[in-house]
């Protein structure tokens, strides 16, 4: 099994390749290499990969070097146990000797005692810090600082063997005293497949996972703004599919539909190795490392039924060993500009109010004035009045008139509408010493809809301890607070059904507010005239007014969680392990009440 040690889980693999001013100091008697690793990725920043099969991690050595050379270090800890190493950036792969590819060989057989030279790149840059050795005598040198090296007392016909990471090794036999000049082929090492990906059960290399997944890292989350993480999953990952016809409710779907119940359709999700039953939003998506999807029916070899309709695996942040504090902050604020309500073409109000005369004087309503439970527009309000003998004609018009150049979206957009406000606040601080690592992190989210009375507010705490107990045995400890508070109090944006007169749309001359911004009713349910009369007085006002609704509405939830947890690990061997944890939660929501 491909092990990570000592860092995190993901990295770049951008070629890159060793610098000479890498210093290591380590000293210690019967140390694991573990610890050694730790140590050198502190002070060097570089990760170690490397098989199980190969190295033991466990394995214990004296060491005492100060201010060396990592190449140095490197070739003490293993080119007497018959590995070889690359570095890829960050990384340093470690595998199992390839026997030497190339041979020179240059003049005859010779007494020798003296051999120099110098050790570039193909470009003609001196390597600083590559290995000359003379093959069978156990004599070697390193190269300075210009690439050179010398040898004393070498017998004649000797074989030199050059090897420096990143490059192919060269063997050559030298026959006279001449300084040579000796250039080594970079090494590309494809290590694509040493890519790992976790299962939420275990962390495999890339090409032993089996089954259809895709893996999306810390990087590619980041690059899009959200609250919640599954919201930063919609548009980045293939085979994912993002159901919105119910905004309050939004569906997933990992490569169609495998239930027949939309109640049991959502995936399964894997927080940390363990499945999360809770609203996955409580988590603040700044904590997450990666998140990989388990498309088919493999991880139902894992996890059983419930990965029927896929599985999301999130991968959190954690801290590390030998790591000095590192405090990460995150700040976003998105401005979200309120909808243009004019793109779409609407009737005009007076040609609206022509046809309701039109269709008045033809009868069209005569079967619903009979009735006063049906409501009706205010024309045709108007109009019945004066059919009735209420109001005059003059009354009529003047009254219908006023509206012919009265837009309602022009009050959706005064009253209704704002610009909306998404604020994201994150701050995290990781780290750890030779047995103790940490991670604790906060954060403050607020987002204000561009629906006025909208509103949500989430603080979330996190904190994650682990302990080296014993070589072999890790202890965690962790526990996550959430708070959230969502107000839904807008009654609704253009076209919504609470402005429907019944099955009719809201007509574009009604009015929300007078001149005065005082909210005005809607005859939403009920006509005009049977409110007036109905209860005789007796009765509270049964008018709904839009305006009076965003100002009155109390619809809050208020979530909290509390989830504690605490873990094992136990190295059985270097390529198995056993985890356990145990997860506490508490959770409480207050809901609004439904007069």
């Amino acid at each position: 099994m491909i092990l990570l040690l000592a860092g995190s889980l993901s990295c770049s693999y951008a070629y890159g390749f060793y610098q000479a001013k890498d210093k290591v100091t380590v000293s210690g008697d019967h140390i694991a290499l573990r610890e050694v690793f730790a140590i050198i990725q502190k002070q060097t920043g570089y990760h170690f990969f490397y098989s199980g099969e190969h190295l033991d991690s466990r394995e214990k050595i004296s060491i005492h070097v100060k201010d060396a050379p990592l190449e140095s270090v490197l070739q003490f800890l293993f080119k007497e146990r018959g590995l070889e190493w690359a570095y890829s950036e960050n990384v340093i792969l470690i595998r199992k000797a390839a026997k030497a590819d190339k041979i020179l060989t240059e003049g005859r057989d010779s007494l020798l005692t003296m051999i120099t030279g110098k050790v570039t790149d193909a470009a003609g840059a001196p390597l600083v810090g590559a290995t000359v050795l003379a093959k069978g005598t156990g004599r070697g040198e390193v190269t300075n600082e210009e690439g050179k090296f010398s040898l004393s007392k070498i017998n004649a016909g000797a074989s030199l063997i050059v090897s420096f990471a990143g490059y192919q090794t060269r063997q050559l036999k030298v026959s006279s005293q001449a300084a040579l000049n000796i250039q080594l082929e970079k090494n590309i090492i494809d290590i694509a497949g040493v890519s790992v990906v976790s299962t939420g059960y275990q962390t495999l290399p890339k090409e032993r996972a089996t089954g259809s997944f895709v893996k999306i890292g810390n990087d590619l989350l980041s690059r899009k703004v959200s609250t919640g993480i599954l919201d930063r999953l919609e548009g980045v990952s293939s085979g994912v599919l993002f159901d919105r016809r119910d905004p309050a409710n939004p569906q997933i779907q990992i490569r169609g539909l495998y239930t027949l119940t939309s109640t049991i359709a959502q995936p399964l999700i894997v927080v940390d190795n363990f499945p999360y039953e809770g609203d996955i939003n409580n988590f603040n998506p700044n904590d997450v490392e990666s998140v990989t999807i388990l498309k088919d029916a493999a991880a139902a070899s894992i996890w059983g039924a419930k990965a029927g309709n896929g599985v999301i695996v999130i991968t959190t942040k954690k801290g590390n060993f030998d790591q000095k504090p590192v405090v990460s902050l995150n700040t976003n604020v998105t401005i979200l500009d309120k909808p243009d309500l004019y793109t779409l073409p609407q009737i005009p109000a007076s040609d609206y109010i022509d046809l309701e005369r039109y269709l008045f004087n033809k009868g069209y309503y005569n079967g619903q004035l009979s009735g006063f439970r049906r409501p009706l527009t205010p024309v045709v309000e108007l109009l019945a009045k004066q059919q009735s003998g209420l109001i005059s004609a003059a009354e009529t018009d003047a009254a219908i008139n006023a509206l012919r150049n009265t837009d309602v979206r022009n009050d959706f957009d005064k009253y209704i509408y704002r610009k909306g406000v998404n604020q994201q606040y994150a701050a995290s601080i990781s780290g750890g010493g030779k047995h103790v690592k940490y991670f604790f992190s906060t954060g403050f989210d607020r987002n204000l809809s561009t629906l006025r009375g909208n509103d949500y507010r989430r603080i979330t705490i996190r904190s994650e301890n682990t302990i080296q107990a014993l070589p072999s045995l890790q202890l965690t400890a962790g526990v996550q607070y959430t708070q959230g508070n969502l107000a839904n109090n807008s009654p609704g944006g253009y076209g919504s059904v609470n402005y429907r007169l019944l099955n009719r749309a809201l007509p574009p001359y009604a009015l929300l507010a007078d001149d005065d911004g005082n909210p005005l009713p809607i005859s939403n349910k009920y006509r005009a005239p049977y409110l007036d009369t109905v209860g005789r007085g007796m009765l509270l006002d049964w008018r709904y007014r839009p305006l009076e609704e965003l100002a009155l509405n109390d619809n809050t939830t208020n979530t909290k969680l509390l989830m504690a947890n605490i873990g094992a690990k136990y190295d059985i061997f270097p390529s198995l392990s056993d985890r356990s944890k145990i997860p506490v939660s508490a959770n409480r929501q207050n809901l609004p009440r439904v007069l």
